[in-house]
């Protein structure tokens, strides 16, 4: 909103409610589900399994919007995921329970803010959707911490923590 204000208005007035509110909704409870997922299970069960989103998009575009997947993507998935294992998964996969549920979980949302997202840019620009995905986290997960944690705790965090939030909040996600 501090760099592109004016523009990110104008382009919610110019969509409907429809283009934005899936992908926005999907990738607030990515982030949501993913930081449970934290407290539930090995962080290395979290990383790979989270990771599976790249597998799981092209069957939730298929089963969704009966958009194949080329062919030729197969092997490199099937690489992905042994990449991925070996990356995460020897540190330890933690077994399945409960943690790792809702950590595919996450992997699904995030594969349908991919999916549902790439339906809403054909119809809306891409800044518009950050924002949008943005302020429905935001909502979102301030719902949730009343609703589960009591609250914002924000006496707990030193500053080093805050640092590590703006850094991955700003830097890592919204301009990425």
């Amino acid at each position: 909103l501090l760099f592109a204000g004016r523009k990110i208005w104008r382009g919610l007035k110019q969509y409907h409610i429809k283009d934005w509110l899936l992908p926005s909704i999907c990738m607030a409870l990515s982030y949501i589900l993913n930081n449970v997922g934290l407290q539930l299970t090995a962080a290395t069960s979290v990383a790979f399994l989270r990771s599976l989103s790249v597998v799981i998009t092209p069957i939730l575009a298929w089963l969704v919007y009966r958009k194949t997947c080329n062919k030729k993507l197969i092997p490199i998935l099937l690489f992905i995921v042994v990449g991925l294992y070996l990356l995460c998964g020897l540190g330890g996969l933690s077994g399945f329970g409960l943690g790792e549920i809702v950590t595919l979980l996450a992997a699904l949302m995030v594969a349908g803010s991919l999916v549902f997202g790439e339906k809403a840019l054909k119809k809306m620009d891409a800044l518009t959707l950050t924002a949008t995905q943005t302020l429905v986290s935001a909502i979102i997960a301030t719902v949730c911490a009343f609703a589960f944690n009591g609250g914002w705790n924000l006496h707990i965090p030193t500053p080093s923590i805050w640092f590590t939030i703006f850094y991955l909040g700003i830097a890592c996600t919204i301009i990425g």
